[in-house]
């Protein structure tokens, strides 16, 4: 009686979990398929994409161009950037000094055969406020902002920034200048000959850079004053 019944509703609970887990599973294969479709679809744009680049004029002359993609968070508004292809590895190379980040988009993944797949290193936003300010206005590099005007569209070039035209990024650069310029300095002046001889050593916290000068300089120090002026 009782031990019957309760062994049916113990088989019953254990039928309704693995029927639970079979459709989980079979949820997150479809959703894999669906990125990975999407992955596929996303590449054959972007080389497209770079093949048109390349054939307009000069395009070997300009400086270089790197491309980012907006993308937004499943769920949620939170705003990231992809940088794909050669553009990834530049990226994860200068800004976040390692290669373990890379993800390789419709390839195998093994980097030992040549269908590794498109590299490709995802941006947060803060650290994009960073980048494009260093890309534009101290390497002087072009950047190029692709968004999707709704979901699953085709991407589009909706901003274009160059050293000389930063237009499309005056946001995010003066967001960004309110927090750089973190340098400290350590002076050494000392009397040689009867000459002033100053030593500075600075930091920059925003560029990385660590700059040695030497100098002679007079008792009133305007040389040293013009270097300060410099440095901000």
């Amino acid at each position: 009686g009782k031990m019957s019944k309760r062994k049916r509703q113990a088989e019953d609970e254990e039928e309704e979990e693995e029927k639970e887990e079979e459709e989980y599973e079979e949820d997150n294969e479809d959703e894999g398929k669906e990125a990975k479709a999407k992955q596929v679809g996303f590449i054959s744009f972007f080389h497209k994409l770079q093949a048109e680049v390349s054939k307009e004029p000069d395009f070997e002359s300009h400086s270089p161009i790197i491309r980012f993609f907006e993308r937004k968070g499943s769920g949620s508004q939170q705003v990231y950037y992809t940088v794909h292809g050669e553009d990834a590895l530049f990226i994860a190379k200068e800004y976040y000094r390692t290669f373990s980040a890379l993800v390789y988009w419709g390839g195998t993944g093994d980097k030992s055969t040549d269908n590794q797949g498109l590299p490709t290193q995802f941006v947060s936003q803060s650290l994009y406020s960073t980048i494009i300010r260093d890309l534009l206005l101290h390497r002087r590099y072009r950047v190029y902002v692709y968004t999707q005007p709704k979901p699953n569209h085709p991407y589009k070039l909706t901003k274009k920034g160059s050293a000389g035209n930063i237009q499309d990024f005056e946001d995010v650069i003066t967001e960004s200048a309110l927090d750089e310029n973190i340098i400290t300095m350590a002076l050494q002046i000392s009397r040689v000959n009867s000459q002033i001889e100053v030593g500075v050593a600075m930091i920059d916290l925003y560029t990385h850079t660590f700059t040695v000068v030497q100098f002679f300089d007079t008792f009133h120090f305007p040389i040293l004053e013009s270097v300060l002026i410099q440095t901000g």
